[in-house]
């Protein structure tokens, strides 16, 4: 609970900072298809079974090159755990002029997951029960690249599609392994008003 108010506070105040520029005026969307894996961040990139998931994030600008994102996903890792997450990042983008961009990012959030195999616990009474709410709730923090193409805005919606790869870390997770190293690699398009 005090992990959930900690990050909302965090949030709340990024946004309660910036609501008397011009912060708000045209936010961007992504969407995008995720693939988890549990790994070291940047050097287990791909693993096999896929592990599919969503993600659904906003972009605030604070130039046409730095924005800050907020982003609520959700992934299914087949015989490990489902999770949902939420978290803020502070994006920097570097574009030429023919449309292709890469972004670079860091940020910190909110994690709860769910574990995909029943859990047990020890009662007083010696006997081993099924626990009611299996799963971690964390903090997480990492980075991420990304790297895409802006279409000409020829419409009044300017599409970007990209490839994302982020890294980052649970914590705390067990006494035994304190922290947790995921990977998400996304293809999606951004969305955005002109």
């Amino acid at each position: 609970m005090k992990h959930t108010l900690l990050l909302t506070s965090i949030i709340l105040s990024t946004t309660c900072l910036f609501s008397q520029s011009d912060f708000l005026r045209q936010p961007a969307f992504n969407i995008s298809l995720v693939h988890h894996t549990v790994g070291i961040p940047f050097k287990d990139f791909f693993k096999k079974p896929l592990n599919l998931g969503l993600s659904f994030s906003v972009d605030f600008p604070y130039t046409d090159r730095q924005f800050q994102r907020l982003e609520v996903g959700w992934y299914k890792h087949k015989n490990f755990a489902s999770a949902l997450w939420v978290k803020t990042d502070y994006v920097r983008r570097f574009q030429d002029s023919e449309g292709l961009f890469a972004d670079v990012r860091g940020g910190i959030g909110f994690i709860r997951d769910f574990n995909a195999l029943d859990s047990y616990e020890l009662t007083s009474e010696g006997v081993y029960q099924l626990k009611k709410r299996h799963g971690k709730s964390g903090l997480i923090g990492g980075l991420g690249v990304a790297g895409g193409y802006s279409f000409e805005p020829a419409e009044a919606t300017q599409l970007s599609p990209f490839l994302d790869y982020q890294g980052f870390i649970q914590f705390p997770y067990l006494n035994i392994a304190p922290v947790l190293p995921h990977s998400l690699l996304s293809i999606g398009t951004r969305f955005q008003k002109n």
